[in-house]
């Protein structure tokens, strides 16, 4: 198996910065009308507003450029940004379609053998909620990956167990991928 890394898909990301822009532009806008009125009321409500949109889409901007592969799968198992989860210790994979969102949940043997990876306030607060809910602690959003289908594919090209939505196993010939 050769290494293959899958990046978050920046279609979104892209979205909301064009979203935040366009609000900055608009508020630019009602920042004018209101300067023009007598009294000026508001321009300085709505300049803020637009500099913190635009603020929103240029940090954004700069985080969508600076991030690593959210996964890579190669021979020694599956590489997330937290750490190594070894194949031996990978037992399925599934989707569950949840709140309209796909996610793509990575079982493993035993969670908390990876409670270490968890460390610092923001990767151990999203560990206890989703050991708390019930959920695997290493998951992924359908859409949120490029090229989902090639990663599902290439886990099962590895020999893990994938279950679609339906809760029923995929077949590794089979040649579209829900």
């Amino acid at each position: 198996m050769i290494e293959k890394s899958f990046y978050l898909s920046k279609k979104r990301s892209y979205l909301a910065i064009w979203l935040s822009v366009v609000s900055g532009f608009i508020m630019l806008f009602f920042a004018f009308v209101a300067w023009l009125n007598p009294d000026g009321e508001g321009t300085l409500i709505f300049s803020f507003l637009a500099f913190i949109l635009f603020g929103c889409g240029f940090q954004i901007f700069y985080n969508l450029h600076q991030t690593g592969p959210v996964i890579t799968l190669n021979e020694e198992g599956m590489m997330f940004t937290v750490g190594l989860v070894p194949w031996e210790d990978v037992q399925s994979v599934r989707l569950l379609y949840f709140n309209l969102h796909t996610f793509i949940f990575f079982i493993t043997d035993d969670d908390t053998k990876y409670d270490h990876y968890f460390t610092g306030q923001v990767p151990g607060y999203i560990y206890d909620t989703l050991t708390k809910a019930g959920f695997p602690v290493f998951s992924l959003g359908y859409q949120q990956v490029t090229q989902p289908k090639v990663l599902l594919q290439m886990l099962m090209d590895k020999g893990v167990p994938v279950y679609d939505r339906k809760g029923k196993l995929m077949n590794p010939k089979q040649k579209e991928i829900s």
